[in-house]
Parts: structure tokens; sequence; C-alpha cells
């Protein structure tokens, strides 16, 4: 009788996580559907965040979260646990961070990523806008014109009372000094605490330069506008605010730089000063648009003030000193639109 064949070896079979690991995967533990093409990911990335050189995370559709540790130059996937879109991330430093979307979702994470926890504020309503200061402490605020704070991880929020327009933002400058902005029309103090704000994080000259700005828009309600003059005086203001808040994360950008730099020079030696560097010569450059913006809005308040002082009689020279000098309303509004 021939000899019997030789049987294969029986080899178990199991799901193979290692070829899928760090891939954006439907599942926990790479578990689920994964990416195969494009890498690590394909859903629309909505927002991102850096906390140094080198830590980022993006967010967007499908609950994914990726993550980057060398800059951006390689991504992996973190299982966010949820299959709905993420529109905003924060991160307060390498591993507290908060990711906010639709449907009323928010997730905390403690551990840079690695696990995720649903904090929600108990509404299903997507999120416009985000911000954290540590890992208890969160704000929010919503399409639907609702604001929301938390002090305790997201365990319980409080809902911040909206300004009486009903349309506004929150604007924190700290965690529990809360201002509420309504549109550029109304609230003028509101914008000017902003501004103030601001000015105590940067340098000078944009620091003079927001203090000014703050102290026009206190009193710019005084002031009656055209149509014509408002909308550019608004569309100024506007552009200021954001200028402000970008002048902001260029000195906190700028001052990390400068604790790595501070030890170079040692002993009585010390090399020349360095020529300015291009995130130097951004500052400069945000510092100058800053101050112009403060300007053409002096110039508009000023033209108008004046000529309605001197339209009942009060100051026909200051009118005309005004006019000689090219400070008329329509000289104004054209300088803003020149600088916004």
């Amino acid at each position: 009788m021939p000899a019997a064949a030789p049987t294969a070896p029986v080899v178990a079979v199991g799901p193979d996580f290692a070829s899928v690991a760090g891939r954006a995967c439907s599942g926990a533990a790479s578990a689920g559907w994964c990416w195969q093409q494009p890498l690590p990911q394909g859903n629309a990335i909505a927002d991102t965040t850096f906390v140094d050189d080198s830590h980022g995370w993006a967010v967007g559709d499908a609950g994914s979260v990726l993550a980057t540790a060398d800059g951006g130059l390689t991504w992996s996937g973190q299982s966010s646990g949820t299959p709905l879109a993420l529109a905003k991330v924060r991160f307060v430093d390498a591993r507290i961070g908060w990711v906010a979307g639709s449907y009323g979702e928010v997730l905390r994470t403690t551990d840079g990523g690695t696990t995720w926890q649903r904090s929600s504020f108990g509404r299903n309503d997507a999120v416009q806008d985000f911000g954290a200061a540590d890992a208890n402490a969160a704000w929010l605020t919503t399409f639907s014109n609702e604001g929301y704070v938390t002090h305790d991880g997201g365990v319980s929020w409080r809902k911040v009372p909206p300004a009486p327009q009903g349309t506004f933002k929150l604007a924190f400058a700290g965690v529990d000094d809360v201002w509420s902005l309504a549109s550029f029309f109304t609230a003028q103090p509101m914008l000017a605490h902003s501004l103030d704000g601001a000015a105590l994080e940067v340098a000078e000259p944009a620091r003079t330069s927001l203090k000014q700005g703050a102290e026009i828009r206190r009193h710019a309600h005084e002031i009656p506008l055209d149509t014509s003059a408002a909308r550019n005086v608004h569309k100024t203001w506007a552009a200021l605010d954001k200028l402000a808040t970008a002048r902001v994360r260029l000195e906190k950008s700028q001052s990390r730089n400068n604790a790595v730099n501070a030890d170079r020079a040692e002993g009585s030696y010390r090399e020349p000063a360095p020529a300015p560097t291009a995130a130097q010569s951004v500052v400069a450059m945000v510092d100058q648009r800053i101050a112009d913006h403060v300007k053409a809005l002096s110039r508009a308040y000023a033209a108008v003030d004046t000529a309605r002082a001197a339209a009942v009689g009060l100051d026909d020279v200051a009118l005309k000193g005004a006019l000689t000098v090219g400070d008329s309303l329509e000289d104004a509004s054209k300088a803003m639109v020149e600088v916004k």
C-alpha cells in the first residue's frame, strides 16, 4: 500500500491587526473597517492644532482624529470612539486636549489622544467655537447662538446667558472672565474689553495700538455713522479683532523661541545680534497693520464728530481744518478700504 501523502501543517489564521496598526479604523484597537488608501485616512479634515513644533492633531468627518509627533511629516490615526463629524480640536499641552463637533459631541483626552472620554454638553447642536484652559475648564458656542462653560472636565456644563441682541460669540479673558460679543454695531465696550485683554499679552508697539483701539471702541457708540461709513467701519473693526488674536498667538510663539535662545551668550563675550528672522518680520508686519487699522478708525470717528459739531455751528474752524488735511468722512472711509 502506498504511503499516505504528507499533510500540510495546520496554521491558525486570525485577524491581521499588525497590518492596520496606526491607521484610521471604525472600531477600537484597529478593529472594524480600516483605511487602506489614501493613508492614514481619507476623510475630510476640518481643524488642526499644534502645541509645539512637533506635536499636533487634526480632526474631521466620521470621527477622524489624527496625530503627529514629528511636525506633520507622518500622521497616525487615533480612535475617537464616535462616528460623528468633528469640527474643533484644542490641546492645552501634549497630553490634555478637547474635540467638539456635530450633534453636541464633545470629547476629552488626558493622555495625548490614546483614549478619549465623551463630555457632551447635553444639546443636539453643532459646536461653532471652542476653547479650553486645562483638563477641567472649557467653553463653547453653538450655531443656535448658545454658550456653555464647564469647570469639571465636561461632567456638567453651565449655560451662559446670550447678549440682548441674540447673536454673539464668547471671548474668554480668563477661565472665569467670560464676555459675550454682540454684532459690531452694538455693545461697543465688549470688543473694547477684548482688545484690552490682547494688549496685556503683547509687546510694544502693538500694545499701545490695541489700547488706543479699545479706547476708541468704548466711545464709538456716541458717534453716529451713515450707512456707507458704518459698513467700512464694521469691516475695519472685524479685521482689527482678527489681527489682535493673531498677534497674541505670535507673541506666545515668540516667547517660546526666546526662552530657547536665552542662554546663547555666556560670560563677557556676546555674539552680534542676529538678523531679524522670518517670524520677527511677520510680527513687525502685523504690528504695522494693527496701527494702520487703529489710525483709520480714529480718522473716521474724528471726522464725523468734527462734522457733527460744525453742523450745529460749534466748530467751523475745526471742520475746515479737517477738510484741509483730507480727514473728511469720505476720505477716512477710503483709507479704511485701503487697509482692511
